[in-house]
């Protein structure tokens, strides 16, 4: 397994209606980024015990893992 070539961490409490867009933005802007050495990017959301069900709105999100 190779190393992601973009690597993202993101701090997040209670901003579920700005995570899902914000971490997106994140795989767009690393494709682009990695145009000569695809690579798929890794998004680490660190959360902090966020009461508004932040980390459901992007489990799904392929190359995400909430911590």
């Amino acid at each position: 397994m190779t190393e992601p070539a973009c690597q993202y961490v993101v701090i997040n409490y209670n901003a579920g209606h700005l995570l899902r867009a914000a971490v997106e933005s994140m795989v767009v802007d690393a494709a682009a980024a990695n145009d000569a050495t695809p690579s798929e990017p890794l998004v680490i959301v660190v959360d902090n015990a966020s009461t508004d069900g932040s980390p459901d709105a992007i489990r799904d999100l392929p190359h995400v893992r909430v911590i």
